[in-house]
Formats: C-alpha cells, structure tokens, sequence
C-alpha cells in the first residue's frame, strides 16, 4: 500500500508522518479515549455527587417558589391581587440583577462558588425574616421579596454553567466530552426530581413551606461551603503571587541599567 501511494519503498515509515502526523495515538490510546465512563464512575468524579446535591436543593426551593409563592401571599398573608402582584414582579426582577451580578463578579474573580456561596445564604437570612412579617409590614416584604430574588436568581442562573467549567478541569475528563456532557445530565436531572418530590411535600405544610425553602437554601450553600473556601485560599495565594511578581518587576527596573550594568540600591 506504502509502494502504490508514494512510489517506492524508500519511503516506508513516511506514512505515519506525512497521512497521520507524530501525534497519532496508539492503538491502546484510542481504546481508552473512546471507552466512555459509566453512569455510576461518573459519579464518583469528585464534586459531582456534591454538587448535584446542591443544585437540587437550589432548583426544588426555586420551582416550590414558582408554583407556591403566589398562594402563600394570598391565602396566608391575605395580602390582595395588587400586593401579591407587586411582590412577584420585585421578585422577579431581582432574579434577573441577581444573575447579572453574580455573572459579572464570578466571571472577574474567576472564582464562582466563592460568589454562589454567601448568596444562598443570604437567601436563607432573607426567608427567615418572612417568617416575621404579615400583611401589615407590605413595604418591608417588597424589600425583602426584591433582595431574596437577587440572592436566590443569579445562583440558580449560574450554577450550571459554573458546575460545568469546575467540573471540565478535572484531569479524569479531560478530553471526555460524553463524560461532561453525563455530568450536566445528572446535574439537571437530579434538580429536577427534586423540584418534582418538593412539590408532593408541600401541600401537605403549605403554611410552613418557607421552612422548607429555607433548608434547602442552607443546605445548598453548605454543601458549596467547602468549594468556597478552597476557591478563597487559591484566590488569596494567586494575588499574593501576582503582588510578589509586581514587587519583582519593580525591583529588576530600578536596579537594572540600560547598559546592563547595575545602580546601587
């Protein structure tokens, strides 16, 4: 086959440079990088199992929000058409700046369970203090209900993709798109079972469901609080690093003649 495509049989060995290049895997490479990794080896990634324990208890409380907060304003607070409305509409709003702020302070830091984290949290602060207002505080509860959309929206609409990009630079997947493409699946789908069972639970303590949202805010975010910490201390290291390099530089100039000589400090 050597002789018919390059003429003659001095070039043997040429094919594999000139048809397939040097970086042509060997036969056992391919093999491996075409073995997918099983549903339940997926699972066993590092973080996976975590994190879709925390998008699951971030999505149930935010699909029970969807479906219940306008019956827990009416038929509990006995706030009228206009209040609830007016609520609802703050809350979605603050959904939408939520996921702004958190996009934009994720994407500068690089670092975005460090944001994800003390915005559950702060959801669970915001939903506690519901628990002690009625239809009398009304101006209180926009306040409350706009703040609790910001905390709980730019999460719920970053998590994925953050999940995803901390997940990718794991070594185990690297080049193993099917595999992070399972993992998003199993992501996704494990929120959605769990937006499916919490909205069984809550008609059975449909004057208590804040009590429900509230513990999976808080599970959420202490499931990311270790993640969050990490993220923290290899922030603190590369600025430390950046701030060294800086001081380097800095040095180097000053010290450093044009003509290669050196100037006393």
């Amino acid at each position: 086959y050597q002789r018919r495509v390059h003429g003659s049989g001095s070039e043997k060995g040429s094919a594999s440079e000139k048809g397939f290049g040097k970086s042509a895997l060997a036969p056992e490479e391919i093999i491996a990088e075409m073995k997918a990794l099983s549903f339940w080896q997926v699972w066993l990634i590092p973080g996976v199992a975590i994190f879709s324990l925390a998008f699951a208890s971030l999505k149930s409380s935010h699909i029970g929000l969807l479906f219940w907060l306008p019956n827990y304003l009416h038929s509990v607070l006995m706030l009228g058409e206009v209040q609830t409305a007016t609520i609802l509409a703050l809350y979605e709003v603050g959904q939408i700046i939520g996921s702004l702020i958190v996009g934009f302070t994720s994407d500068k830091l690089k670092k975005r369970t460090l944001i994800l984290t003390p915005f559950l949290f702060l959801a669970f602060i915001f939903f506690w203090s519901v628990l002690f207002l009625t239809k009398d505080n009304f101006d209180q509860l926009t306040v409350v209900f706009f703040l609790a959309g910001i905390c709980i929206g730019g999460p719920y609409n970053i998590i994925v993709s953050a999940i995803a990009a901390e997940l990718g630079a794991n070594p185990k997947l690297k080049g193993k798109a099917k595999a992070l493409s399972m993992i998003v699946g199993i992501i996704e789908g494990t929120g959605s079972l769990a937006g499916a069972i919490i909205q069984i639970i809550i008609p059975a303590v449909k004057s208590h469901i804040f009590w429900i949202f509230m513990t999976c805010f808080f599970i959420s975010g202490l499931l990311l609080t270790p993640r969050a910490i990490a993220d923290y201390q290899d922030l603190r290291l590369t600025r430390e690093k950046e701030r060294m390099e800086e001081v380097h530089k800095t040095v180097a100039a000053v010290v450093e003649l044009p003509n290669g000589g050196t100037r006393s400090p």
